[in-house]
């Protein structure tokens, strides 16, 4: 991160928002609005002074709320930009931190909203994923229960650098847990929440009991409740026998209710194990579950923005699962990472450096050919002359369509991609397709016909 920041062809803007984008591929025009911080970026210089006096603690959303920060304050302790900021919804603008300031001039209060248009030849999304909190499933308990938390909550307990500073402990009494039960699939693999495999869940489960084990030994007894243990990948079937030998215990079936002991607070976990073919209960101190990977907030409107498709998922998705894995159907836009579904670690950045390089291939030609399957106007048969008709423009997935009131509709060749939708849509049979025209279909279908139809089954296929 450090490196991306010094580069002198990087510019890093964070705290934003993407707002806008038009054109096409080689001419993107991206409207950026960047949110104020209050903080100058080039008079902060990170010293911490102002958050040493702020009196105003919240909880901590990189600590998964289970830590607290200051109303003035850094997102994590490596950020990069190394930039204070302002939370107003929690500031009492006491102004202590601007006395304290060692800048002096570093804190403003009054800055406002600023947008910005960069000009850029291509799109790389990169937005990641967002993890599932089971608050609305009954059977867990998470959210009722002080002791039930999610594996990223454990992760930052477990984390020198977290809340606790790497001691795990209960919620409900600070005490270490002499017994704890991982709980694998909460939300994924499931038909009623998520269908698919969140793919890493296992491997990080295997982790945190590794890590346990690790940290107190024989002190900490620990089990995972599991459907499969899927670890298909170089390495990781060995470090899923270093998970056995460490002695933890593994239980092949999903449990079907958490219950805690109002008096211990210890949870009780019912369950049927599939290799006994009998229910079975376990009494476990702290229960760490291991959540769904899911589409990352704002998906949907950055979708739009971009003018990319999610699959039923939500993730978004490519113009190819083989010859194009890391396109979009956008021409110039590209993804990498967990944007596109749940990607471990290796995965993301070796996606990460070939969208760079499908980028590059681009960004290095002075000019980039495009399909020549594109949508045509008639201008004399277009009804939006008078009409104010419009029902391409609004039927076009890529934005390719202008309308100007009193003019024929204008096609960008550069957005189009032939989809066809435009065509199906106008009432005046005023756009046709290049290569795809009625004439030439119907001849085709003459041609193909001609000698024994009777034998025949014609099917009509889209170009792809």
């Amino acid at each position: 991160m450090v490196e991306v920041n010094r580069h002198p062809k990087v510019q890093v803007i964070t705290n934003a928002d993407v707002l806008n984008v038009e054109g096409y591929v080689g001419n993107f025009k991206v409207r950026v609005r960047k949110n104020p911080k209050y903080v100058d970026a080039k008079n902060c210089t990170g010293c911490g002074e102002c958050k040493d006096v702020c009196p105003i603690e919240y909880p901590n959303e990189w600590d998964m709320n289970l830590g607290t920060r200051k109303a003035i304050s850094i997102p994590f302790d490596q950020a990069v930009p190394l930039i204070y900021s302002v939370n107003r919804d929690y500031c009492i603008e006491c102004f202590k931190c601007v006395d304290a300031c060692g800048a002096r001039e570093a804190i403003n209060f009054d800055q406002k909203p600023e947008e910005v248009e960069l000009d850029v030849g291509t799109i790389i999304v990169t937005t990641g994923c967002d993890i599932y909190q089971p608050n609305d499933d009954p059977r867990y308990g998470y959210g009722r229960y002080d002791n039930v938390i999610t594996a990223l909550e454990f992760e930052r307990l477990i984390t020198a650098g977290g809340p606790t500073t790497g001691h795990v402990v209960r919620t409900s009494d600070g005490k270490t847990p002499k017994s704890v039960a991982i709980i694998q699939c909460v939300g994924s693999r499931d038909l009623n929440k998520y269908e698919y495999c969140s793919g890493f869940c296992c491997m990080y489960g295997l982790k945190e009991a590794i890590l346990l084990k690790e940290h107190y030994h024989d002190d900490v007894e620990v089990y995972i409740f599991y459907i499969d243990i899927r670890a298909p990948f170089k390495g990781y079937e060995e470090f899923y026998r270093r998970a056995r030998e460490k002695g933890i215990t593994f239980i092949m079936g999903k449990p079907s209710l958490i219950l805690e002991d109002p008096k211990t607070k210890n949870l009780i976990i019912r369950a049927e194990d599939s290799k006994l073919g009998q229910p079975i209960e376990v009494e476990a101190e702290l229960v760490v579950l291991s959540t769904a990977a899911i589409p990352s907030k704002g998906a949907e409107e950055l979708a739009s923005i971009l003018h990319i498709t999610q699959g039923p998922d939500g993730f978004f998705t490519e113009s190819h699962p083989k010859l194009k894995p890391m396109d979009t159907p956008m021409d110039g836009v590209f993804l990498a990472g967990a944007c596109q579904g749940p990607k471990d670690i290796p995965y993301s950045v070796s996606q990460g450096s070939g969208a760079a390089a499908r980028a590059a291939t681009i960004l290095s030609q002075p000019k980039w050919q495009i399909e020549p399957i594109v949508s045509i106007v008639d201008a004399a048969k277009c009804r939006n002359v008078k009409a104010k008709c419009g029902l391409c423009a609004k039927s076009c997935p890529f934005g390719a369509i202008t309308i100007v009131d009193g003019q024929p509709a204008q096609i960008n060749p550069a957005q189009c991609h032939g989809c066809g939708t435009c065509v199906a849509e106008c009432p005046q049979d005023a756009i046709t397709q290049k290569h795809f025209t009625d004439e030439q279909i119907l001849s085709q279908i003459r041609a193909a016909l001609e000698r024994d139809p009777e034998d025949k089954i014609l099917t009509f296929m889209c170009n792809w």
